[in-house]
């Protein structure tokens, strides 16, 4: 059984509430980074949050540390931000 056939499975046995939320998340992995008119001047921004994508490449290149990052941005989380991060270097 592949993982995709493993992941498939485990959230079609999960309660109806948490489907959403595991839905989410996935569609989260696949692409941190979203672009939403009247959201944020239609900046790239992290997924469902009004935090642009510019915001954290600025932090990172004045050379802020990743824990003044999220103190700022608690919202955005330690690994959402490391995705979004990754995207923009590819």
């Amino acid at each position: 059984m592949n993982k995709r056939t493993q992941l498939l499975e485990v959230i079609a046995a999960l309660p109806e509430e948490l489907v959403d939320q595991a839905l989410n998340y996935v569609q989260m992995l696949q692409n941190p980074i979203q672009i939403t008119p009247r959201v944020c001047g239609r900046q790239a921004r992290i997924r469902n949050t009004r935090i642009p994508v510019w915001t954290l490449v600025a932090y990172r290149q004045q050379g802020a540390p990743d824990e003044e990052l999220l103190a700022n941005y608690p919202g955005c989380g330690r690994f959402k931000c490391s995705l979004a991060l990754l995207r923009t270097k590819s």
